[in-house]
């Protein structure tokens, strides 16, 4: 008895010794090899070939491998073994002792099937569950090639070690999470540039917007995505949803505008049954259907008094309560929200609260608008006319004419993206393949743009008359003869802007200064 409880004292004190030089060493040092602890455990009789550290993971259906080694040969590397289905029963029932002595591999279906392919040739092991501070580890298992090779002795003496093993066993672990944490980042930050890439790929001027994006995407921060009605707002949300580690989690989009002020609450937070007449069943809002992801909250200026005291609640205490319910629910949310109004003059204004906009406001980002960023316009139309072309089945390569493309840089797009888009379809249904004007035929144009003055004849004058004119009439003659040649057209390959070698915008203005545009409004 007092030789065993030396050899087990002598034991403990290599694996210890094995165990501060595995987890103390430093940068540029080479760990000790686990070839080494199987040889360690030859001297105290445990007749081992090699070692293996694993853990079920139910969860990803995988028994996870941290480590493998012979007495000559290791390999450090993490792998994931697909659970067979008898495997799986077979864990799920459960009773598998803490110390199991192993015989024949083929007694042991779930090791047999995992260690197939990974550690072929065991023929009889040891097994340890191993628990460090209450919390399992993981197993522990020392084989043989050979059948029947350890006794019950050898159990116990591994059981004997479960404080230095379990302690081992955890750092190996933390170094494999620590490596596959190493390689999470680096292939997050590899998504991340590919998420700005696709955003900027057909909006090249959104290139600043990506940049704060890769900033504040992958921090968690709370995003408030400001810009006018069209300009691609849940677009970017998508984006900074692409380049966050939330990516694979939900994501739930709210128009705030859109959802009747009676409902609000009980649209975002839920409600119990009986909670009301018509609520006879339990109803998950959208905080709770956004658990463990991302929830948008589009056209946020538009919420009412009493439903933004409610969200910042729940924002600030990360928690809320069904409507109808007692218990506050927890939720893991990322909150992004967008508005196309100014709300910090509606703070000023007393219509939104100042609390939840500087809640909101931690990062904002401005997405301008469409008429500030040419280079997209270019860029989306063809794509939009591209993509319709494809859809309605025209025939020929799809071409935005340069006029075309000059024309609707000219005009403001008041509706942005989504009126570019829809200006699009309609011009590859009137005129295919080949769009020679995509401005649309809207209120904005037809009043205020194509017919700003009334068609007459220009007055024939003679020379004597004209010397009598000054510069400001002449002009306005001119301008009326040429509007009158383009049926009041200003903008366009056939507008009068072109016949006068002006920009559409400069002749607007000149026809402002000298009454024309005004004649026409009154």
């Amino acid at each position: 008895m007092a030789e065993r409880k030396d050899s087990l004292f002598r034991a403990e004190e290599s694996f210890f010794r094995f165990l501060e030089r595995f987890s103390s060493v430093r940068k540029g040092e080479e760990r000790p090899r686990l070839t080494e602890l199987v040889r360690i455990v030859r001297e105290f009789g445990i007749p081992a070939d090699g070692v293996f550290v694993n853990t079920y993971l139910p969860g990803e259906g995988v028994i996870r491998f941290y480590a493998r080694a012979t007495d000559e040969r290791e390999w450090p590397d993490t792998v994931d073994v697909k659970v067979t289905e008898e495997s799986a029963a077979l864990l799920r029932k459960g009773g598998r002792p803490q110390t199991l002595l192993v015989r024949d591999i083929s007694e042991d279906p779930v090791t047999e099937a995992a260690t197939r392919d990974l550690v072929p040739g065991i023929g009889s092991f040891v097994m340890q569950q191993l628990e460090l501070g209450g919390r399992h580890v993981g197993i522990v298992a020392f084989w043989s090639r050979r059948p029947g090779a350890f006794t019950a002795d050898n159990a116990r003496f591994v059981s004997s070690l479960l404080l230095p093993l379990s302690t081992w066993a955890s750092q190996i672990c933390v170094r494999s999470l620590d490596i596959e944490n190493e390689r999470l980042k680096k292939a997050l930050e590899g998504n991340e540039r590919a998420a700005a890439r696709a955003l900027t790929a057909n909006s090249p001027d959104l290139g600043e917007v990506a940049e704060k994006l890769l900033r504040a995407a992958p921090s968690g921060v709370t995003i408030l995505i400001e810009g006018e009605s069209g300009v691609g707002k849940e677009v970017v949300a998508r984006a900074a949803v692409r380049m966050s580690p939330r990516r694979s989690g939900p994501f739930i989009a709210v128009n705030c505008g859109a959802i009747p002020e009676n409902l609000l609450e009980s649209e975002l937070f839920g409600y119990e049954r009986g909670a009301f007449t018509d609520a006879r069943s339990r109803h998950i809002g959208y905080f709770e259907q956004a658990d463990g992801g991302t929830l948008f909250l589009d056209e946020v200026g538009e919420l009412p008094l009493l439903a933004q005291v409610k969200l910042l609640r729940a924002i600030q205490a990360r928690s809320f309560t069904r409507v109808g319910g007692e218990k506050p629910i927890k939720v893991d949310v990322r909150i992004i929200a967008a508005t196309n109004r100014d709300l910090a003059s509606l703070v000023r204004d007393g219509r939104f609260r100042e609390d939840l906009y500087y809640r909101l406001a931690v990062f904002p980002i401005r997405v301008p608008p469409l008429r500030e960023r040419p280079r997209d316009l270019k860029s989306l139309a063809l794509l939009f006319v591209r993509q319709f072309a494809k859809k309605y089945g025209v025939e020929g390569d799809p071409e935005v004419t340069a006029d075309a493309l000059q024309e609707a840089a000219s005009y403001r797009w008041p509706g942005n993206v989504r009126e570019l888009e829809n200006a699009a379809e309609r011009a590859v249904l009137q005129e295919g393949a080949r769009v020679t004007r995509l401005v649309p035929d809207s209120p904005y144009v037809a009043v205020k743009e194509e017919c700003p003055v009334p068609v007459s004849p220009a007055p024939r004058l003679s020379a004597d008359s004209l010397s009598e004119l000054t510069f400001e009439e002449m002009q306005r003659l001119y301008f009326r003869a040429v509007l009158g040649r383009t049926l009041g057209r200003i903008s366009g390959p056939r507008g009068a802007a072109r016949i006068c070698g002006l920009n559409p915008n400069t002749l607007r203005s000149r026809l402002q200064k000298l009454g024309i545009l005004k004649s026409a409004e009154s």
